[in-house]
């Protein structure tokens, strides 16, 4: 398990009895309480302003483009490269 203040990730499925109301049975926690699968999410770098407990703003959760991330961190030189499968990376 993981940290004991581990937020849990709710699938469509245990939603609605995670909010029924009522104390949940040490079986329902069980079954809810599962480990949501890694290939389930992505992952994204979001903006520094994340850090500020006060920040509360749409762009708080919205992936950042390279541009973006060069932008936060001071750099100015972006150079793009494609892979032989045709993908762009954005080096920075």
């Amino acid at each position: 398990m993981g940290h004991r203040r581990s937020p849990v990730i709710l699938d469509e499925t245990n939603i609605s009895n995670w909010l029924k109301f009522g104390p949940l049975t040490k079986e329902e926690i069980a079954t809810i309480a599962q480990p949501y699968g890694p290939d389930k999410m992505t992952m994204a770098r979001v903006t520094m302003r994340m850090n500020r407990s006060g920040y509360n703003q749409p762009d708080a959760v919205r992936p950042l483009s390279p541009e973006e991330i060069a932008a936060e961190r001071g750099a100015t030189k972006i150079t793009s490269a494609e892979r032989e499968d045709g993908t762009q990376l954005s080096l920075l």
